[in-house]
Order: structure tokens, then C-alpha cells, then sequence
């Protein structure tokens, strides 16, 4: 068991007296019951971020990003993974972004869940979004988006270009939220995403949602 304040398996930041970029790689990996402060099991600020093949388990932020957490402006890409039984006290059970573009593609989001939004992913003043081929089933969340949800950003002044959300080939099923079961948009109100992406009713009561995106 790994426990930290900011990432506790892997933390990567961008120093100010080094280059203008820096990734980081996880490849193959099986990352479990990790606990941080601020956020779950990896959490990196200003780099690129690729996971591939890679399973979070159990792992746990006070804050957001139950397994992971990627901030500032950097592009992430997960591919081929599971995220299975991650909680965060505030946003995204499993995964958070603040700010950059993030491609998720052929990964499971089961049983994660978030303390207000987003049960599997939050994703905030994010450029894009993008669900390819992805699974997500029995997540919850206490406030918007059981599944998903897609925070601030939404207007020019926020992150200088509208967010741009596309769910492709995927199955989003059986998660539970006060708003919005599936994807929920909690964007301010000049927000332009697209009508498949749909603000949530008021609440009334928790939603279950059953829905498949293509």
C-alpha cells in the first residue's frame, strides 16, 4: 500500500527551470490501494501523460482523481486500462483533469465513485474529451454525472476555446448520480458542447442512466 500527499505511486511535475515539456510513460502496470491527500495514485502538473495496459485498483483521493490525476495543459492518452473500485471525495472517482486534452480509449470504469462529481471521470477546463470504445458501468456519484462530468470550461474566457466532447462506440450503463446518470455538463451558461452532451435536469431523487453512445 502506497500513501502520499500528491500521488502516491507516481507524482510528475514540470520544474520551472526545465524544458518547456516532459512526459511520463506507464506501460503494463497494476497500481493498487493507493491513498493521497489531494489525489489518488499518480498525479502529474504541466506533462504529457500516456497510460497503456495499465490496471488501478482501490486506490483513493481526499480531493479528486481517485487513481489519477492529470493537471494543467498537457495531453493525456489512456488506452487499454481498468479502473476498478477508485474513490474520490470531490471530483472524479477514478480519473480528473484540469485543463489540457485527454483521449480515453478500449478502458472499463467499474465501481468508481466520486464524493461529488463524476464518478469515473471529471474532466475541467479541458480543451477536449474524448471516449472511444470505453465501458462505463456501477459508477456513482453524489452530486452530477455518474459516469461523467464535465466541469467549467465551457465558455471562451474560461479556456479560450470552447471543450469539445465526443463519446464514441462506447457503453456507458447502470451508473447513478443525483444529476445526470450518465454525462452530466456543469459548464457555465455560454457553454457550447454538443446536444448529445446535455445539461442535467434538477434533481429529483438519484437517476440511473442506460445508454449507448456511438
Amino acid at each position: 500500500r502506497c500513501m502520499a500527499g500528491r500521488g502516491a505511486a507516481i507524482r510528475a511535475a514540470l520544474s520551472r527551470v526545465a524544458a518547456q515539456s516532459g512526459s511520463l510513460t506507464i506501460v503494463d502496470a497494476t497500481i493498487e490501494d493507493c491513498v493521497g491527500r489531494d489525489s489518488g495514485a499518480v498525479h502529474t502538473s504541466g506533462v504529457d501523460l500516456v497510460v497503456n495496459g495499465t490496471a488501478f485498483t482501490g486506490c483513493r483521493a481526499g480531493v479528486s482523481g481517485g487513481a489519477v490525476r492529470a493537471d494543467g495543459n498537457g495531453k493525456v492518452a489512456v488506452t487499454a486500462g481498468v479502473f476498478k473500485s477508485n474513490d474520490a471525495g470531490g471530483a472524479g472517482g477514478a480519473f480528473a483533469a484540469f485543463g489540457g486534452s485527454v483521449t480515453v480509449s478500449q478502458t472499463r470504469f467499474e465501481g468508481n465513485s466520486a464524493g461529488q462529481s463524476g464518478g469515473a471521470v471529471a474532466a475541467e477546463s479541458v480543451a477536449s474529451l474524448v471516449l472511444q470504445g470505453v465501458v462505463m458501468t456501477l459508477n456513482s456519484a453524489k452530486d452530477a454525472g455518474g459516469a461523467v462530468a464535465v466541469l467549467g470550461g465551457g465558455s471562451v474566457t474560461d479556456t479560450g476555446v470552447d471543450p469539445r466532447v465526443d463519446v464514441l462506440g462506447s457503453t456507458i450503463s447502470n451508473n447513478t448520480a443525483a444529476r445526470g446518470g450518465a454525462i452530466a455538463e456543469v459548464c457555465d451558461p455560454g457553454s457550447t458542447l454538443p446536444a448529445s452532451v446535455a445539461p442535467p435536469p434538477p434533481p429529483v431523487g438519484d437517476e440511473q442512466d442506460a445508454v449507448n453512445f456511438d
